[in-house]
């Protein structure tokens, strides 16, 4: 469920590009910090959960990734200002997820039998991708419903 958020990144490059007139390169330069925060805290949280246990990033991850989504939701600000919050979002996002991820994939396979240990890493990886594909799917659905019902703003 954590990678539903996919859904938000995608609305928002669709949501800047159509509304605030962004390029697709420029959208895509305001969530670099998702990426990179991402990558660096999966090291951080392997690190953590080796020392403290998973508990925390498992409630701390999500709950960094509801409050970036939440920032991205600001739209009504002035578009500087929106994309320096939206900047701030997706920094939370990438540090929630990142965090989340390595305790998430190490809490769901350590009861596994070691023969089993790969067939449930591609379960989870799948389910992993779908909960990505309907976050992608409803955000773009409702996005595009509330936008076909307001065609007079263009």
């Amino acid at each position: 469920m954590v990678n539903m958020d996919i859904g938000s990144l995608a609305l928002f490059n669709i949501y800047v590009q159509d509304d605030k007139h962004l390029t697709g390169a420029k959208a895509g330069l305001i969530t670099i910090p998702y990426m990179l925060c991402s990558l660096i805290m999966i090291r951080v949280g392997e690190r953590f959960m080796q020392k403290r246990g998973p508990q925390l990033p498992l409630i701390l991850g999500p709950i960094s990734i509801t409050l970036g989504i939440v920032l991205l939701a600001f739209t009504s600000l002035p578009n500087v200002l929106y994309y320096v919050v939206a900047c701030i979002g997706f920094i939370f996002i990438g540090l929630g997820l990142g965090f989340f991820a390595t305790p998430a994939l190490s809490t769901a396979v350590s009861n596994v039998p070691a023969e089993k240990v790969g067939t449930d890493s591609g379960i989870i990886k799948m389910t992993s991708t779908l909960g990505a594909a309907f976050g992608i799917a409803v955000v773009a659905t409702v996005y595009i419903t509330l936008s076909v019902n307001h065609p007079a703003q263009y």
